[in-house]
């Protein structure tokens, strides 16, 4: 799993986060609420965000592919997923989980 944020110049970059969190699957903590801008997952079958600490179902999140139209929750591996949201530099997250 790789999260990307967007600074305020609109240069993307990386989420720093434990590398080895990122390849185990269950469901993860941020250190604190990250703006997110665009997700990668490769390694699993599929992963999921949220808005809230420990996975909470009510907070999870839709995205989509660029120029697609379709929203889903569940990012399979091999593209670029985007927040579906407001604001331009992507949305809030506090957690993922991975299968």
């Amino acid at each position: 799993m790789r999260l990307y944020k967007v600074n305020k110049d609109g240069i993307t970059q990386r989420l720093r986060f434990t590398t080895r969190k990122s390849r185990e699957a269950g469901c993860h903590n941020l250190m604190k609420r990250a703006r997110l801008y665009r997700a990668m997952q490769f390694g699993f079958k599929q992963c999921r965000i949220y808005a809230s600490k420990d996975c909470e179902s009510d907070s999870l999140m839709e995205f989509k592919r660029a120029k697609e139209d379709e929203n889903i929750t569940e990012l399979i591996q091999g593209y670029s997923w985007y927040p579906i949201g407001e604001h331009e530099r992507g949305e809030l997250i506090r957690s993922w989980q991975c299968d």
